[in-house]
């Protein structure tokens, strides 16, 4: 109950106080027709923190060490790839675009490229004479391998779709027969003889499906399939090597959602997302499983300072992809939204708006930099980082309550007013049984708005532009 002034009375309102939310996280699945509502089924651009909305994930412009933009290149990027370099405060950037590999050293500042023709498929990047060399696919077969001066051509006769480093060899998927693991010499990423003193092969069978992604951790080289993961231990002599099969998945496994984070493998199937901790498997982000069962197109996934990042297409978002440059790019195809795992607390958020095809961390000197990332036909590199947008265009930030009818659906009830605490500036918006809406605008000030609307149930909203302040909850008040 509370008091109010009217009139030079004092008059009194059946009026309930309601904190709007905690801002707890997606709904997982939570029932909830009542406030505060902790959990929500729509929040991009923002992430849900410490009962706070703040800012969420975008991609920025990659700058120089210097802070100076980098020149554009004259192609479309196509995918990054890692090589590290040896010099403090100094960067090695390698992309393939079309018909094209670029390469950039922070001291040369511009863009030196050679007109080959790499696939955009997964390189791999490993040691030969005890220096790092990273071998990047051809379009048709064959591997060029840089050694951070020059590009070489290894006439190989394999078309590697997925590549990794062991022990000193090279394996790798071909093309031509996804069925079959291929190895390469110890030491020697161009010899792939079969010998049982050079290189070699391993048959598998065609149930488990394609093989799609090689991993080493551990000690081991964990297989991806289709439908399943295997464990081969490769130590020295290929006469000693050993395969085990150690878990299947419960659907089929999206390719280039596989990736090392810390200590487990994260990757995701048809049915939803998982971890892999080299014996078992187990399904994280459980809440979302739906909405991950309706990814389409190319997802990709990367891992990068404690949080694995996932560029994703949902069949059920509205299909605005206004991408500049996408005219040739199936509407399917094109990633729309980020989603942002944290490995530790388990947290997720997703922002919308944002198209990414690529993404690869940028290794130097003193470890990983940054997430690199790459848009639709675009000339220029960004990075994943806090601060929502994408590639300098601002994106709506927003905030959307479930259905809220206070526990009395059949009932009328009025909101009074709400209160709102000294924070971010944003919009307020409120509907009313599904037809009544109305915005109401904060400027960051502590202050009283009245609304005066009446209906059986709510959606509340709250929108914000980005670079906005934190946004803290308002108190709701309600007459029945």
């Amino acid at each position: 109950m509370i008091s109010y002034r009217k009139k030079g009375k004092f008059v009194k309102k059946n009026v309930k106080k309601y904190l709007l939310s905690e801002f707890l996280g997606l709904r997982q699945g939570k029932e909830n027709s009542t406030l505060p509502a902790n959990y929500t089924d729509k929040c991009f651009n923002f992430t849900m923190q410490d009962s706070r909305l703040k800012e969420g994930y975008g991609v920025k412009k990659l700058k120089s060490v210097d802070g100076d933009d980098y020149e554009p290149t004259q192609y479309t990027i196509e995918r990054i790839y890692a090589y590290p370099s040896n010099k403090r405060n100094e960067r090695e950037l390698v992309l393939s675009a079309e018909d094209v590999i670029y390469r950039l050293k922070e001291s040369e500042k511009y863009w030196q490229f050679q007109n080959l023709f790499p696939s955009h498929e997964e390189g791999a990047l490993t040691t030969v004479d005890e220096r790092p060399v990273l071998l990047i696919p051809k379009k048709n077969k064959g591997i060029y391998i840089y050694n951070g001066f020059n590009f070489s051509d290894a006439e190989v006769n394999i078309a590697p779709t997925a590549m990794c480093s062991h022990y000193g060899r090279v394996f790798a998927v071909d093309k031509n027969d996804e069925y079959r693991l291929i190895f390469s010499d110890v030491g020697d990423p161009t010899n792939w003889n079969v010998s049982l003193d050079e290189g070699g092969r391993i048959y598998m069978d065609v149930e488990d499906g394609r093989i799609l992604k090689l991993i080493s951790h551990g000690g081991h080289l964990y297989i991806f399939r289709e439908y399943s993961i295997y464990r081969l231990t490769a130590y020295g002599d290929q006469r000693d090597f050993v395969m085990k099969k150690v878990a299947n998945t419960t659907a089929k496994v999206w390719k280039d959602t596989v990736a090392l984070c810390d200590n487990r493998i994260i990757f995701l199937t048809r049915a939803g997302a998982y971890q892999f901790d080299g014996y078992n498997v187990g399904e994280i982000m459980k809440g979302y499983s739906s909405y991950l069962t309706g990814i389409v197109g190319k997802p990709f996934g990367s891992f990068f300072n404690g949080k694995y990042y996932l560029a994703l297409k949902n069949k059920y978002s509205d299909g605005k992809n206004n991408v500049e440059g996408s005219d040739n790019v199936s509407n399917e195809d094109i990633n729309d939204t980020l989603l942002t795992y944290d490995t530790q607390s388990g947290d997720v958020s997703l922002s919308g708006n944002v198209y990414i095809k690529n993404m690869q961390p940028l290794r130097s000197r003193d470890g990983e930099e940054c997430l690199l990332a790459v848009g639709y036909s675009l000339y220029y590199l960004g990075y994943v980082d806090k601060g929502s947008g994408f590639f300098e265009r601002p994106v709506e930030k927003i905030w959307e309550s479930p259905r809220i009818d206070f526990l009395s659906p059949d009932e009328e009830k009025e909101i009074d007013g709400i209160s709102v605490p000294e924070g971010g500036s944003y919009v307020f918006g409120i509907s009313a049984d599904g037809s009544i809406r109305r915005d109401y605008q904060v400027d960051g000030r502590k202050k009283y708005i009245p609304i005066g609307i009446r209906g059986k149930s709510f959606v509340f909203t709250i929108r914000a532009k980005s670079g906005s302040k934190d946004i803290l909850s308002p108190y709701v008040y309600v007459k029945s």
